[in-house]
């Protein structure tokens, strides 16, 4: 269903930016002014870092550059003025060919481009296209390291730095080895309980590898046999492989500090301790919320990380390392190394089309939204797109649904079933230039994964929607999620863009067997395709045009001088 559409998009972007580049080639090979090179390249792409509930900066490119002793060095993207403007079908681990101006790049050994005038580290691009022997024809390719996706678990090998000095000085309070240990793992095993001191409220009540296990139904799996959690002392500042610097004590959190903070923790851990962080597909550096020397490091936001993961060289995650928020904000950039965009929430309460959303990781009902303190799982729309989440009922609002008659559906708590969405996919086009937009409906109890849901989503029939026709899968590029309503038992929602009227008619409370409560009862839920915001014009027809429950002469709108049309 949804690999179709995306896969012909995929064709269309790559032959426009085949044709486009050959022009520019064309001109580059041409030209005398600038000295260009064509780059057969490896991307790094880093989601834009969070604060809270902001985004505070921007997507950044990198590319893994083959040197000459066959080592790959990792260079910044400047994208010149005439550079096509990357989009989502970038991500981490995708081939491009670039054309670099190499005067206006900085210095690269094998390039012989010693006079560069760009700043060190960085190619300077003039124009771009992907590399089809690196665009895979099955977004839905059962062989990767990295990825879930679908026919086998997902075991995590994972590499955890815990920052704890910085330019000689130790760090005061910031977390250990054993508290980043706890926080994925809980406590240890043959651990009492509980402490025989006063009870820790900091310690979350699960670690990350259950909570990866319960939101994922047993398919993402993180273990101790392979993860390994170190310390890690910065010196003051380094040189990349790439020729650009980098500092630990200045404040400074460029790109170059944050990848040459990882080139230093592989590198040291290689040399010093002869463990091969290679081997680990994602690699995580804790950072402490204050240094001894020169303030926080990376003050201005608390999470970052890679969008996608390279199927061979893995991907890279930094995090503040706050004991209360440090679970969620992993699962997060977890997240984002699988594809998944920030969860926003909609702008305009009525949902019409075009959809229209905060822009910002607002969805409270998601690891990828407003994630503050507590923790729950990944919403609808991204469940299902990690092939996580599978419709209990999916419904064609031209086919399934007839205009005033109402259909019934019973939802599972989603954090308890794999099989938990309503699923509606809108054939409708609002207008000619507006596409239709498919409609996700869960029932999100506060049970197992999404125990930590906040009080504004807890219990709630909870709706999102996406700003694509066909809802994304797997490997293709994910998109925002938007937070439509989150509504309580008797609240109904109206999604003008398919003309479907969803209710929340009745909750069923748990089996009086389940004494705790733990398996979250269930949610009735209507759904009504409707033809009108109101009877009103439409009261002969023996239809309940609205779907308001009312037919014709019944509805309040036929009570006026239009009853006799």
């Amino acid at each position: 269903m949804a690999g179709a559409g995306t896969a012909s998009l995929r064709s269309s972007i790559f032959w426009t930016l085949s044709i486009r580049f050959m022009g520019v080639v064309l001109l580059a090979l041409h030209s005398d002014a600038h000295t260009s090179k064509i780059f057969d390249v490896k991307l790094v792409v880093l989601n834009a870092p969070r604060l809270g509930r902001q985004l505070v900066g921007n997507v950044s490119y990198h590319a893994r550059k083959p040197s000459n002793t066959g080592e790959f060095v990792l260079y910044s993207l400047v994208f010149g003025p005439n550079a096509i403007k990357p989009g989502p079908e970038l991500q981490t681990g995708t081939r491009v060919y670039l054309i670099v101006d190499l005067d206006l790049s900085g210095f690269i050994p094998d390039a012989a481009n010693q006079g560069a005038a760009g700043a060190s580290g960085t190619l300077y691009v003039t124009s771009w296209v992907l590399n089809s022997d690196g665009v895979s024809n099955d977004p839905l390719n059962p062989n990767s390291n990295v990825y879930y996706t679908g026919f086998r678990p997902l075991m995590l090998s994972t590499a955890v730095w815990v920052v704890n000095e910085v330019c000689g000085t130790s760090v005061e309070g910031t977390l250990t080895v054993e508290d980043v240990s706890g926080i994925l793992f809980g406590p240890p095993p043959g651990a009492a309980l509980r402490s025989p001191g006063p009870l820790d409220q900091h310690r979350p009540l699960l670690g990350l590898n259950r909570l990866l296990y319960e939101c994922s139904y047993g398919n993402i799996i993180l273990k101790r046999s392979n993860t390994i959690i170190l310390s890690l002392s910065l010196p003051c500042g380094g040189t990349r492989p790439n020729n650009a610097t980098w500092n630990s004590t200045s404040g400074a959190c460029g790109d170059n500090e944050l990848l040459g903070w990882m080139e230093y923790a592989v590198s040291n851990t290689h040399q010093v301790l002869g463990i091969d962080p290679s081997q680990f597909r994602r690699r995580v550096l804790v950072l402490p919320s204050a240094s001894g020397t020169g303030g926080s490091l990376c003050p201005s936001w608390q999470q970052r990380g890679s969008y996608g993961c390279d199927e061979n060289q893995g991907c890279d995650i930094w995090v503040r390392g706050e004991r209360d928020h440090l679970l969620q904000w992993l699962l997060a950039q977890i997240g984002a190394s699988m594809l998944l965009q920030p969860a926003t929430s909609s702008a305009n309460p009525s949902g019409v089309n075009p959809l229209v959303s905060s822009g910002q990781p607002t969805d409270p009902s998601c690891a990828l939204g407003s994630a503050e303190g507590d923790y729950q799982c990944f919403n609808g729309p991204n469940a299902f797109k990690l092939l996580l989440a599978s419709p209990w009922k999916q419904v064609y609002d031209d086919s399934n649904l007839v205009v005033g008659v109402k259909e019934t559906v019973t939802l599972r708590p989603a954090a308890l079933s794999a099989n938990n969405l309503l699923l509606v996919v809108s054939k409708r086009k609002p207008s000619p230039s507006t596409a239709p937009r498919p409609l996700y409906g869960q029932y999100r109890a506060p049970v197992g994964g999404d125990a930590g849901l906040p009080a504004a989503v807890a219990g709630r029939l909870v709706l999102h929607s996406v700003n694509v026709d066909s809802p994304p899968l797997g490997l293709e590029p994910g998109t925002p999620t938007v937070l439509l309503a989150a509504l309580d038992v008797g609240q109904s929602y109206r999604f003008q863009p398919a003309k479907v009227l969803v209710r929340f008619k009745s909750w069923t409370p748990p089996d009086k067997k389940d004494v705790g409560g733990v398996t979250g009862g269930s949610a009735t839920v209507s759904i009504c395709r409707y033809d009108g915001l109101s009877e009103t014009g439409k009261c002969q027809d023996g239809i309940d045009n609205d779907c308001d429950g009312l037919t014709d002469e019944d509805d309040p709108d036929c009570q006026t001088k239009d009853k006799a049309s």
